[in-house]
């Protein structure tokens, strides 16, 4: 048996295992940097496509927000006439 330290010896498979897991670790990790920095091909002006469901939320936070302004209007109007007699 080989040691790698004084204190805790080791055979020769274990230690090769051992550097094939470092291996394949850093080989793994490098390609999940690899693939994070690239981006995909996309046709030219499609990066920015909103999904089907994104233009849903769009759109019912514009209807939320129509039916805040008018009732905000409303009672604006309604404060005017009070203050109006």
């Amino acid at each position: 048996m080989k040691s790698l330290s004084s204190s805790r010896p080791v055979d020769c498979f274990s230690a090769f295992s051992l550097a094939a897991m470092l291996a394949r670790n850093t080989a793994s990790a490098a390609l999940r940097a690899q693939a994070r920095t690239q981006t995909p091909a996309l046709p030219a002006g499609a990066r920015n496509m909103a999904t089907l469901r994104e233009i849903e939320l769009r759109l019912k936070s514009v209807r939320n927000i129509e039916k805040i302004t008018k009732a905000g209007a409303q009672r604006v109007l309604g404060m005017r006439c009070l203050s109006d007699r």
